[in-house]
């Protein structure tokens, strides 16, 4: 767990986001999660607990991107019938309070897709931002931050190509936007907190 100091300071900066975003502080909630986790098990472990979790994240960022790869694999109607149910379920529960109508406020079910854009590719944004750290030791931090950028962009057009492939699927730049709304900021915020971490080690 993140020593006091610096929980108080994601604890504000989180409660700020609530108050202006109601329920969307749990956009950034996987990253508190993930970082916390990996970031100081690599650091405090041994040579070969480091190694070992350098390519345990590897793999969580290559299986995020499967994931994505294989919904988009889906055609057209399987795609819908899916988003369906999902925003069936989130309609009649709690989780509709992190799914503002941004997107769309006529067809509830096209908003759900955009929001699982924006969700899943927060959760590749903090994968990749911290598979970059562990990879890219010998570089600054904001590169690392403007290359996990650059990979996720990259990333998300292909995943747009290749849905142009996909029955009943469409090809939309917009969704690429969509989806760096998702990873920019968890990128961001990612490398602040290694910045963070890296200070309070360098202190000690």
């Amino acid at each position: 767990c993140l020593n006091n100091f610096y929980f108080r300071i994601l604890s504000n900066f989180l409660g700020s986001l609530h108050k202006r975003m109601p329920g969307l502080c749990l956009y950034f909630a996987p990253l508190c999660v993930i970082l916390n986790k990996s970031y100081i098990f690599v650091q405090r472990g041994d040579s070969a607990m480091k190694k070992h979790a350098k390519y345990l994240i590897l793999a969580v960022t290559l299986g995020i991107m499967a994931l994505i790869f294989f919904f988009s694999s889906q055609p057209g109607e399987a795609s819908y019938q899916l988003s369906g149910v999902v925003a069936d379920t989130v309609q009649h529960s709690k989780v509709s309070t992190i799914t503002p109508s941004w997107f769309s406020t006529q067809n509830f079910n096209a908003n759900i897709r955009k929001w699982a854009h924006v969700y899943i590719y927060c959760a590749l944004g903090v994968s990749m931002a911290v598979t970059v750290h562990l990879w890219t030791r010998r570089i600054a931090l904001w590169q690392q931050g403007l290359l996990a950028a650059a990979l996720c962009t990259l990333y998300a057009m292909s995943d747009e190509i290749h849905q142009y492939f996909v029955p009943a699927r469409a090809m939309l730049l917009t969704d690429v936007g969509i989806d760096a709304f998702g990873f920019l900021p968890c990128i961001a915020v990612t490398c602040i907190i290694i910045w963070l971490l890296q200070r309070r080690k360098a202190k000690q």
